[in-house]
């Protein structure tokens, strides 16, 4: 946004930034059939939501490189782009009376540190301040961002120069030789005050109690059948929601996203393929997001019951009419043009189980006896509650039962063992919640059996 083309003094260039708002829109490209995303940065009218720049922000953290590779690494998730809006809607929009810039070439350093002060120090709708590592990844976030942006014009002259940012007040690089080994170190310039440095998990105690689990399963196949097994990939696979929404049948077009080992009586193996992305959709419109291209394996004690709510879910989507696509979960209604149902997408899927859990789940523990299910009543009663949840609540299962970092990296589909780590650091603080609960897993598997 440039408001120097406008007219008048800052009080009235403040009144017109204050209707816009920077947010992420994600474009789909559909090349042989895959599907690739790409964030952009847009601003848009807040009350009309209709975008009226596209900007070149997104570019700084996912397309240009740096030429000096050695230097450091960029960041290619589209968490970065969330970063980005955040301090540009923080420093442009919210705070123009304060800052009077309109553009990321005039941003200082002090504007940069004063919002990562302000990221660090400013509580979730849940209550919590954000974990280490978020503030870390966020300040990692932004760095790329303006250093990037540095760099290409400290390289092209020809180009609007930063006014008062260079690369050097950014980073810190220190080349040195230890032993024979020449090494590289990086340090981003800013500072950080963590308010908590815990890993986060506190948080998934309150949030996800081990009962909730199958009063969620219970509620949805009395109030939304086919959402009871999206639910059980959640909770019995750590399925993430994008993912849920990009399984494919067994008669798939793609081939079979779904591969089974069943011998008559017991499911040995339960396997998804989530190797790609495909169109799921005649309308091209993308059904959500697969964060880990992988095969996703079920823990064998879970096996039998992912099974069995397979089965019912193809009964309960035989009769309806579909595309040749093979998306295993559908929309609730039909589409009239189509006249047939369209794969279900992360949002709608969302919305489903927003919905189930605020009418029903939600409501159903007001009185319970339970101190722990009370609590989780009076705190979603008042704050979000998300999907990934579920997730959270399968890798607690999966350290209840023993498992080492490596097994739950695996069986969560993760890149990197730090994720299980997290948990297991925490290995002895589950244990003790749970304490009365050694056999608390097969009590809840035979509740939804």
């Amino acid at each position: 946004m440039k408001t120097g083309v406008l007219k008048g003094g800052d009080k009235y260039k403040e009144r017109i930034i204050k209707r816009f708002r920077y947010v992420i829109k994600e474009c789909d490209y559909v090349i042989d059939g895959e599907v690739f995303k790409r964030p952009v940065i847009v601003l848009i009218h807040k009350e009309t939501k209709i975008p009226v720049a596209v900007t070149e922000y997104a570019d700084y953290l996912l397309y240009r490189k740096n030429i000096e590779e050695d230097v450091i690494i960029w960041g290619h998730s589209k968490k970065g782009c969330y970063a980005v809006t955040n301090i540009l809607n923080y420093v442009i929009i919210e705070n123009f009376d304060k800052y009077h810039v309109d553009d990321p070439t005039q941003f200082t350093r002090e504007m940069i540190q004063d919002y990562l002060f302000y990221f660090c120090q400013k509580k979730t709708k849940a209550g919590f301040y954000p974990t280490e590592d978020s503030c870390n990844d966020e300040r990692d976030s932004i760095g790329t961002f303006f250093y990037n942006m540095c760099m290409e014009r400290e390289k092209n002259p020809e180009l609007v120069q930063m006014c008062h940012l260079k690369s050097k007040d950014l980073l810190k690089v220190e080349k040195y030789t230890d032993g024979q080994k020449r090494r590289v170190e990086k340090r981003w310039l800013f500072q950080l005050r963590y308010m908590n440095n815990q890993t986060g998990y506190q948080q998934l105690f309150r949030d996800m109690p081990e009962e909730v689990a199958p009063r969620i399963i219970a509620m949805a196949e009395i109030y939304d059948p086919e959402l009871t097994f999206p639910l059980i990939l959640g909770l019995f696979m750590g399925i993430r929601e994008g993912e849920i929404c990009n399984v494919r049948r067994r008669d798939s077009m793609y081939g079979p996203g779904i591969l089974i080992d069943y011998d008559g009586r017991n499911c040995r193996s339960f396997k998804i393929d989530l190797r790609k992305e495909y169109q799921l959709r005649s309308d091209y419109k993308s059904v959500g997001h697969i964060k880990r291209h992988n095969e996703r394996y079920a823990f064998h004690r879970y096996n039998n019951t992912i099974y069995k709510f397979y089965k019912r879910h193809l009964q309960l989507i035989s009769d309806k009419p579909r595309e040749e696509y093979g998306a295993l979960f559908l929309n609730k209604n039909k589409c009239r043009k189509k006249q047939c149902y369209m794969a279900m997408t992360s949002d709608t899927y969302r919305e489903r189980l927003e919905k189930l859990m605020r009418n029903h789940v939600i409501p159903s523990f007001k009185n319970e006896i339970n101190p722990e299910l009370r609590a989780f009543y009076n705190n979603v009663s008042t704050h979000t509650w998300g999907a990934h949840a579920l997730r959270h609540w399968f890798t607690v299962e999966l350290v209840l039962e023993g498992l080492d970092d490596v097994e739950i990296m695996g069986l969560r589909g993760d890149k990197i063992v730090t994720s299980a780590q997290t948990y297991l650091r925490n290995k002895g603080a589950i244990k003790r919640k749970y304490l009365e609960s050694a056999e608390t897993l097969g009590r809840i598997i035979n509740k939804v059996d």
